[in-house]
C-alpha cells in the first residue's frame, strides 16, 4: 500500500480522496435521515419507499459511523488518535455485522434491531423485527399486467408454504388494483397451473433476403 501511495501522484491522491470523502459524506446523509425518521417517526424518511422493509436505526448509525471513520482515516498524517477512534469505529460496525449475519446463519433474535426504537412484528412484517422476510418476490408492473419475475422464500418456514401465501396475495393485489394478467413468464413449473396458469407459445420468425 505505501509503495502505491508513493508511485501515485499526488495530484490524483486528492482527487481519491475526493471521491472517497464525498461518498463519505453521502452515506451520513442517508444515514442520518434514517435515524431522524425513526427519532421523528416519519415513515418517508425510514424507508424509500411504501412497500419495502424500513432501514433498521442501528444500520443508518453504522452508516453514520463508517462515514466518520473514513474522515478520520483518510490522511496519511492523520494523529495517533485519530487513527485508533477510526478503528474504533470500525471496529464496532464490524462487531454489529457480525451479529446481524449470525442471526440470519442461525436463526436466532438478539434484539440488536430494537435496541434503539422498538419496531413490532405488524409493523415490520417480517418473521420478527428487523430481520428478513419469509417470502418476496420481483415482478414488473408493465401494459396493466404484472409479470412475475423471480421469488424467494426462507426455507426455515417452508411448513408455513410462504411461497404459496406470497404468491396469493400477489394476484389479489392485480384483482385489487386493476390488472387484468398475472404473467408467470417462462417455465413449465406444476405450481404455476395450481393457479390457473396456461400455456403461450412465443414464436420467434426470421426473414431472410435472397
Amino acid at each position: 500500500m505505501a509503495d502505491f501511495l508513493y508511485e501515485t501522484p499526488e495530484r490524483q491522491l486528492n482527487n481519491y480522496r475526493a471521491i472517497s470523502i464525498g461518498l463519505a459524506i453521502f452515506a451520513f446523509c442517508i444515514g442520518g435521515a434514517a435515524l431522524m425518521g425513526w427519532v421523528f417517526d416519519v415513515e418517508v424518511l425510514k424507508r424509500i419507499h411504501p412497500q419495502l422493509v424500513t432501514m433498521k436505526a442501528n444500520t443508518a448509525v453504522c452508516l453514520m459511523l463508517a462515514s466518520v471513520s473514513v474522515f478520520l482515516l483518510q490522511e496519511n498524517a492523520a494523529s495517533t488518535t485519530k487513527r485508533r477512534i477510526g478503528l474504533l469505529l470500525a471496529a464496532i460496525i464490524a462487531v454489529v455485522g457480525a451479529i446481524t449475519v449470525s442471526e440470519h446463519v442461525f436463526g436466532w433474535n438478539s434484539g440488536l434491531d430494537q435496541l434503539l426504537f422498538h419496531e413490532s412484528v405488524a409493523e415490520a412484517g417480517e418473521s420478527f423485527p428487523g430481520r428478513m422476510v419469509v417470502a418476496a418476490s420481483l415482478n414488473f408492473d408493465y401494459k396493466n399486467k404484472l409479470w412475475g419475475y423471480n421469488s424467494g422464500v426462507s426455507r426455515e418456514h417452508m411448513e408455513l408454504s410462504p411461497g404459496w401465501v406470497l404468491l396469493a396475495h400477489t394476484i389479489q393485489w392485480c384483482c385489487d388494483h386493476g390488472r387484468y394478467e398475472f404473467d408467470f413468464m417462462r417455465g413449465d413449473e406444476e405450481y404455476k397451473y395450481r393457479f390457473g396458469g396456461m400455456n403461450k407459445h412465443v414464436m420467434r420468425a426470421k426473414a431472410l433476403k435472397h
